[in-house]
């Protein structure tokens, strides 16, 4: 088995599709499961800079939900047919065009 410190993306991609639930392997399930997760960090989000929740006593919750946005985009890479390492490439190609000197 893979250890999570060598798991690439695609291994990800691949160890969590086989949790998806086959009624709901479609983009309908993925659009609605990531806004949902974000909802849910945002909710988090908003306990620390709005109503003085201790950051340290959210992180874990918060690590929880990014993992849950990531099986998300992970079951919409699976539904698109594509790796989901291709999809991060392309995210970076984009990322340098549009920031080029980075920030």
């Amino acid at each position: 088995m893979i250890t999570h410190e060598k798991m690439t993306a695609n291994d990800y991609q691949h160890f969590a599709a086989r949790t998806i639930n086959h009624l709901c392997d479609n983009l309908t399930n993925t659009g609605l499961g990531l806004a949902g997760e974000a909802g849910e960090v945002a909710d988090l989000i908003k306990k620390v800079t709005c109503q003085g929740h201790d950051l340290d006593e959210l992180r874990q919750k918060l690590i929880e939900e990014l993992g849950d946005i990531s099986w998300y985009v992970a079951l919409g890479c699976t539904v698109l047919g594509v790796p989901m390492e291709d999809v991060l490439a392309q995210n970076i190609d984009k990322l340098k065009k549009t920031l080029p000197a980075g920030i």
